[in-house]
């Protein structure tokens, strides 16, 4: 594709998700809406990618998938990095479970930071959802 968006750009993407979507898997339950929304996210990008290989985009679908990939790239990578920063450094438990839930323990955002990541994935997910139906009309 001219405008240098394919299919592998969206397989990167699902793996920045699944990444995000990992470290949410033992997250008490005050976290669901944003693990709910990272299964979203993953579900439509999944679909887009099947959608892509089976399909040449028009000029202006590339524009939009160059900037929603760009946009979901930045997204997921704030995600990643602020769970990072968040994330317990050098635990020593017996268990992978005790590891996670004690991180857990210790992961204080506020409801505005978990709110703020949650109305990006959303837009995003409006912004995937859009132009997954373009694509499906081909």
């Amino acid at each position: 594709m001219s405008v240098g968006v394919g299919v592998g750009d969206f397989i990167k993407i699902l793996e920045l998700v699944t990444q995000a979507r990992k470290r949410f898997v033992d997250a008490p339950s005050q976290y669901n809406g944003i693990s709910n929304d990272l299964r979203n996210f993953s579900n439509i990008v999944q679909d887009i990618d099947v959608l892509l290989s089976g399909c040449e985009p028009g000029p202006e679908q590339r524009a939009n998938l160059q900037s929603i990939r760009d946009d979901s790239s930045s997204l997921l990578s704030d995600l990643l990095e602020r769970l990072d920063k968040d994330r317990e450094i050098g635990v020593r438990s017996t268990s992978t479970t005790q590891c996670v839930k004690k991180a857990w323990k210790r992961f204080n955002w506020g409801l505005d930071d978990v709110q703020d990541f949650r109305s990006r994935i959303s837009l995003n997910l409006a912004l995937l959802n859009t132009i997954e139906g373009q694509l499906s009309r081909y």
